[in-house]
């Protein structure tokens, strides 16, 4: 079973119903909730969130929301370790990111579903993609375990 961490961005193509980028993330989503991955995010993940839904929608629907996904993901930890290994990192394109980047690898996730590649540093352990081509992985292997 795959582990994968899923980027603000993509949580909002989906709550948001954003396109194009609205099919891939749902159809991620779909598979979370089918327990065929397993999905983490960060804690400051829950808070932009719901600082961006609270201004979308209403503060109590952004609760909603949150307290929806929070049974569907788990936590990633953000702890002194992971705030050493980014502070420390020779370029800090976005703080954010790192910190995300970090609290995955500590998880030992295999994903890192992202529509803002270019923000992360080169990969050590973990694969950052776009959720439309995580999306085509899944397909593949869907056919590959449902061939006779």
């Amino acid at each position: 079973m795959h582990k994968i961490f899923i980027d603000t961005d993509v949580i909002l193509d989906v709550l948001l119903k954003r396109e194009p980028y609205h099919l891939s993330a749902t159809y991620i989503f779909r598979q979370i909730e089918l327990n065929k991955i397993k999905a983490y995010t960060a804690p400051l993940v829950l808070a932009n969130l719901h600082y961006i839904l609270s201004k979308a929608t209403t503060q109590k629907t952004s609760l909603e929301k949150i307290k929806q996904l929070y049974q569907m993901l788990k936590i990633t930890k953000i702890d002194q370790e992971i705030i050493d290994n980014v502070l420390f990192v020779n370029n800090i394109k976005d703080l954010e990111d790192l910190i995300q980047y970090y609290s995955a690898i500590d998880r030992k996730i295999d994903f890192l579903i992202t529509r803002n590649i270019s923000d992360y540093p080169t990969p050590k352990n973990i694969k950052i993609i776009r959720p439309d081509e995580f999306m085509k992985i899944l397909e593949i292997q869907e056919k590959e375990e449902n061939r006779p």
